[in-house]
C-alpha cells in the first residue's frame, strides 16, 4: 500500500501456504513403537501465513497481504477464515485439490518437532501465476524455496525460474525478501537458490540452510556454533549477490551481514527447557521480526533483538502463531531482559 506521500508500505508475502495439524506428544518413538497424542491442534503454517499473523498480532501499523494457491476443502476455508480475523489482504487462487498441510509431531521432552507435509496444490504455484500481481506493498517475501515444485526449475537465462521472479518483483518495486526450508541437499541449494541471490535485497535463513548454500560448516565437533564461520558464510552470501542484508539465525544467537560487510551480532534471549512448548514456526516469527525492523528501517542493532525476542516468545506455544505477542510487549520485553552471554565469543 501507498501512504499520503505515495511511500510504498507492508509487506505481500507467498509461498507455501497451509495449515499444521500439531500433535504433541511425550517423545518422538523408535521405529516399531508407539507414542500418545496429548493433545491435537491446528493452525496455520508455512512461511507466508506464520510471517503475516505474527506481523499482524504484533502491529496493527503495516498493511499486510498473501499471495499464492489453496484448494477446495476444509483447510482452506479454515485458512480463509484466519485472514478475515487478522485483517489480511486475501490475493489466493482457489484451485480444484487439496491445500497443503502438515503434520507436525511436537516432542516434549526435547521441544523438537518433525513433519509429514503434503505438499497439495502449492506444487502448482508457477510463475506466471505473478504476472499481473501489482501492489503498493514495501517488500515481497517468498517461502519456502525448494519445496514449489514449479519455481523449483532451471531458467536459460535467469539459471531459475525463482531468480526470474524475484528479478521481475523488484523490476515492479519491491524489495525482495527470501526464506528457504532446511533440506539436505546442496545440489538443489546450488542448482535453485544461488542463481537467485543476485535479486535480493533480504537473505532470511537458519544455519543450517547457510552451510547447505555455502558449503562452509558452521558447527564445531562438538555442535557448538562456530561464529567466525557464520560470519564467513554471510559474507560468501554477500559476495555471491544478495543486494543489501544476509541474516543467519540459530538458537544461540543470530548475525546480520550489510552489502558493506560490516556485521552485527546479537545472542538470542535465554529460555527454560521447561518454557519450551514448541519449536513450530520460530524461524518464521524471527523472520517476522526482522522483516519489521527492516521495514522501518531500524538498525541492525535493534533489529536482531526484535527478531530473537519474536522467536523467544514463539517458542513458549506449541503452534507458530499462539505465542505471538504485541511489538509493545516485545519492546518491554528488549529493555528489561539480558541475552545469553558468550554467543559472541563462540569459535
Amino acid at each position: 500500500m501507498t501512504n499520503s506521500t505515495g511511500i510504498r508500505t507492508g509487506v505481500l508475502a507467498s509461498g507455501n501456504i497451509l495449515v499444521d495439524h500439531v500433535l504433541e506428544i511425550p517423545s518422538y518413538p523408535e521405529p516399531g513403537h508407539l507414542s500418545t497424542m496429548q493433545h491435537v491442534s491446528q493452525c496455520v503454517g508455512g512461511a507466508p501465513l506464520n510471517v503475516l499473523l505474527t506481523l499482524a498480532k504484533m502491529t496493527q501499523s503495516l498493511p499486510l497481504s498473501i499471495f499464492g494457491i489453496v484448494g477446495l476443502d476444509d483447510n482452506a476455508i479454515y485458512i480463509k477464515s484466519q485472514l478475515r480475523d487478522h485483517n489480511i489482504e486475501d490475493n489466493t487462487y482457489s484451485l480444484k485439490g487439496k491445500t497443503a498441510y502438515t503434520y507436525v509431531m511436537s516432542a516434549k521432552d526435547t521441544g523438537q518437532r518433525t513433519f509429514f507435509h503434503d505438499l497439495g496444490v502449492n506444487t502448482l504455484l508457477d510463475i506466471s501465476h505473478f504476472s499481473t500481481l501489482q501492489t503498493t506493498h514495501k517488500i515481497f517475501h517468498l517461502g519456502y524455496l525448494l519445496l514449489l515444485a514449479r519455481l523449483d526449475q532451471t531458467d536459460s537465462e535467469f539459471g531459475s525460474l525463482s531468480a526470474r521472479l524475484f528479478h521481475q518483483m523488484q523490476q515492479k518495486g519491491y524489495q525482495t525478501s527470501l526464506d528457504l526450508v532446511s533440506v539436505n541437499d546442496p545440489e538443489k541449494f546450488h542448482k535453485f537458490v544461488l542463481p537467485c541471490l543476485p535479486y535480493i535485497n533480504y537473505l532470511i535463513i537458519n544455519e543450517c540452510e547457510a552451510e547447505q548454500l555455502t558449503g562452509i560448516s558452521l558447527r564445531n565437533q562438538d555442535h557448538s556454533l562456530n561464529t567466525l564461520n557464520t560470519q564467513n558464510a554471510a559474507a560468501q552470501l554477500i559476495k555471491s549477490g544478495v543486494n543489501n542484508i544476509v541474516v543467519i539465525h540459530s538458537p544461540e544467537g543470530a548475525i546480520a551481514m550489510t552489502q558493506s560487510y560490516t556485521c552485527y551480532m546479537a545472542p538470542s534471549y535465554l529460555i527454560l527447557e521447561s518454557e519450551i512448548k514448541g519449536t513450530v514456526g520460530a524461524g518464521d516469527a524471527f523472520c517476522a521480526g526482522m522483516l519489521y525492523a527492516l521495514h522501518q528501517e531500524l538498525g541492525l542493532d535493534q533489529a536482531l533483538k526484535i527478531a530473537n525476542a519474536c522467536a523467544y516468545f514463539n517458542l513458549k506455544a506449541s503452534n507458530s502463531i499462539d505465542g505471538t505477542v504485541s511489538l509493545e510487549s516485545v519492546l518491554k520485553f528488549i529493555a528489561k531482559t539480558s541475552s545469553r552471554q558468550g554467543f559472541e565469543k563462540i569459535s
